[in-house]
């Protein structure tokens, strides 16, 4: 709660409508959630979610519309240098030719990377989520913020008739594989039961996986490649990508056209892993 209320007062100083709630405050604004247990709890009623499909095809649609080519099904196997310089990428059906070339794949960064004989920090982390069969909304509220319990590494929300429940373990990372662990589903009905009993009654329908992008500080990295001009990474956001994505889409493009940076991304280099400089950000949550 220490950590949660030094967050809440860096994050009121950019002027986020966030606040620290007691067990009580908690309650009146949950009722439905067991708080016994709790410290307390921050909450900013603003938080959203989005859709993964039309956010997606929105983003890439207005990429076209800016002029931007995307190009599927043409898997990068190798670069293109000249010199120390990196001037482009060959692919599974051609060579393209760039002024830039920006490593932005998420959790196969670190593939990548490798590609170009650069060490990218960035391995996969599976993470699953199960959704129920229709819930009643007398019991949990459609309007129920999107809730995530940092002890027992669960999360929830509604995701339309259901209830959307996310978990991982801590050790699941370093493969690509995304087929269920079956074994998580008795532990996240333990664990989501015990947060919001009123779940008791409902039923898991179904469950998918995905892979989250990490670094192990768990931040992410906007960075030209020391010593490899041309190459720029912007990768390995741990969970928070979609966030932070925006925001860092804007830094790289000053980063690429030496306009003057937004923010200080000093923090972000790439460089800062092998400096030992990475220190792990707090209340990130896998």
């Amino acid at each position: 709660m220490a950590e949660a209320r030094r967050h809440v007062a860096l994050q009121k100083s950019f002027g986020v409508d966030v606040s620290v709630l007691d067990p009580h405050g908690v309650r009146e604004l949950c009722p439905y959630l067991h708080t016994d247990d709790l410290a307390g709890a921050t909450y900013t009623p603003r938080d959203g979610f989005a859709d993964p499909y039309l956010a997606t095809t929105a983003i890439a649609a207005r990429a076209r519309g800016l002029g931007v080519t995307i190009r599927l099904a043409e898997a990068v196997q190798g670069f293109v240098r000249d010199g120390s310089r990196v001037t482009g990428v060959v692919t599974a059906k051609e060579t393209v030719h760039a002024g830039a070339v920006v490593v932005a794949t998420g959790c196969w960064s670190g593939n990548v990377g490798t590609l170009a004989g650069v060490d990218i920090p960035v391995v996969p982390y599976r993470r699953h989520k199960f959704i129920t069969a229709p819930f009643p909304t007398d019991n949990i509220p459609a309007r129920t913020p999107f809730i995530i319990d940092m002890a027992q590494a669960i999360s929830l929300r509604r995701e339309g008739e259901g209830v959307l429940l996310g978990i991982g373990r801590a050790d699941d990372g370093g493969h690509f594989d995304t087929e269920i662990d079956r074994s998580l589903e008795p532990l996240i009905v333990e664990r989501a039961v015990h947060r919001a009993p009123a779940l008791a009654d409902a039923q898991l329908m179904r469950g998918w996986a995905g892979l989250y992008e990490m670094t192990p500080d768990q931040t992410g990295i906007v960075s030209a490649v020391d010593g490899v001009a041309g190459l720029y990474v912007i990768a390995g956001f741990s969970g928070h990508g979609f966030m932070h994505g925006p925001i860092a889409g804007e830094l790289m493009a000053e980063l690429i056209t030496g306009a003057p940076p937004s923010i200080d991304i000093a923090p972000l280099a790439l460089s800062r892993f092998a400096a030992g400089r990475a220190e792990r950000e707090s209340l990130t949550f896998v």
